[in-house]
């Protein structure tokens, strides 16, 4: 199968995302040592691991395997994916969801999605990580990047104050909320048959989103821009249940039951990041970022 510049980007992001998850080699006799050349051998894909520079090595290995080897390619990336898990978690450093999340993005721009890695159980069992942020002086754009599962790219003119720059980081999490959003709207308002006529970002201290039955209208906490796919679903599930039941009755548990069988545990997840949030240990977007 021979590589596309499309197919090529994305296994580039894969490999920046992965880069960070095991060490590139290693003398294998040191107890409980995992590195990438070592899943390699285990895996039958010695010849694609070149060693040398990590990032060019694990961009050749994955290239490799997916022109040549394709059927092997999940089991390589999950293999990466579960001992990098122990080998971050032995460090102190564990594996966060940010970083999974982020990978399975890229996954799906190659047509995967790989069941072990979206397992809601999975996902729970990891870590929710802030990114740091990197301020880079340009004198020509204003723009927002992410970079591999770590950092956030900030690319600012050198002349705009401080207040600028929490702007466009508020900017960048409400069109990343939207494009995350839309398509979740259009899936479950056909699914529960109701049609709401607007729906809107906004910060909201103690609410992760709420809904005005009688205008059709739906307000979701910017907030949201930072939690998981799952939980997101949940918020827009339990808004558009409320243009059928205005109440938390048995009704409406019966419709969230039908519609969602697992929300309760996707709420219990929310709640947790809810009680962070009253007690301060969650910041407002602003404050989130580290400036290195």
């Amino acid at each position: 199968m021979t590589l596309g510049f499309k197919q090529r980007n994305a296994i580039r992001k894969i490999a920046e995302i992965l880069c960070n998850f095991l060490p590139a080699s290693g003398h294998q006799t040191w107890k409980g040592h995992v590195n990438f050349g070592l899943v390699a051998f285990k895996l039958g894909l010695s010849e694609y691991w070149t060693g040398g520079s990590k990032l060019p090595a694990i961009i050749n290995l994955l290239e490799s395997t997916y022109e040549r080897k394709i059927g092997i390619f999940q089991n390589l990336i999950e293999t990466v994916v579960l001992e990098g898990k122990t080998y971050r978690n032995n460090k102190g450093n564990p594996l966060s969801r940010n970083e999974v999340e982020e990978l399975n993005k890229c996954l799906l721009e190659l047509g995967f999605k790989f069941p072990d890695l979206n397992d809601p159980q999975f996902l729970d069992s990891l870590e929710s990580k802030h990114y740091l942020l990197n301020v880079i002086h340009d004198t020509s754009i204003n723009l927002i990047k992410l970079r591999g599962g770590t950092y956030i790219n900030l690319y600012e003119k050198p002349e705009n104050p401080i207040w600028h720059r929490q702007l466009m980081l508020q900017e960048w999490y409400r069109a990343r909320l939207k494009a995350r959003v839309d398509h979740l709207i259009n899936k479950w308002q056909d699914i529960i048959g109701v049609q709401i006529n607007k729906w809107t970002i906004k910060q909201m201290k103690t609410k992760w989103g709420t809904c005005h039955i009688l205008a059709k209208r739906i307000w979701s906490n910017l907030e949201l821009s930072k939690k998981p796919e799952d939980c997101l679903e949940y918020i827009f599930v339990h808004e558009l249940v409320h243009l059928l039941e205005k109440h938390h009755n048995y009704n409406f548990k019966a419709r969230m039951d039908k519609y969602l069988p697992d929300w309760r545990v996707r709420k219990n997840v929310l709640n947790r990041f809810h009680s962070a949030m009253k007690s301060g240990s969650i910041k407002p977007l602003y404050k989130t970022y580290l400036c290195r």
